[in-house]
């Protein structure tokens, strides 16, 4: 079970950098690329709407996720509250898009990652949970 574990640990930090990594840059081909927003925004003229989600994304999925792949790397008893924190920010974000994509029928390949997103990240917190 331990080498299970070890594995599935050192997949979690691979792809926690890689999506923090990738959503940095992502953030930066918002800014820009105005005429990306389309597929990730359903109102991507709304700077307001957008923008909002600078913030958060910068805590908890940019921040919460890097510190979570870092203290899961060194095996830090916070690395599995951080990726929880992470997975919130991630299933929050992912909802709010899912949610705002069904009514406006819009903006479904950003939906689609955030969702897969979560799935993975949720399935993460699931298989390094503490004993």
């Amino acid at each position: 079970m331990g080498s299970m574990h070890r594995k599935t640990r050192k997949l979690a930090v691979a792809y926690l950098v890689f999506q923090t990594v990738v959503a940095s840059i992502w953030w930066v081909a918002m800014l820009l690329r105005p005429e990306w927003r389309a597929w990730f925004f359903v109102d991507p003229n709304a700077e307001m709407h957008w923008m909002s989600f600078l913030l958060p994304d910068l805590v908890f999925i940019v921040g919460a996720g890097w510190l979570a792949a870092i203290g899961l790397r060194h095996e830090h008893r916070w690395g599995w509250a951080m990726l929880v924190l992470h997975a919130g920010g991630v299933g929050y974000a992912a909802l709010f898009n899912l949610a705002t994509t069904m009514i406006s029928g819009v903006a479904w390949p950003g939906t689609l990652l955030m969702l897969a997103s979560f799935v993975a990240v949720t399935w993460f917190c699931r298989r390094l949970r503490p004993q």
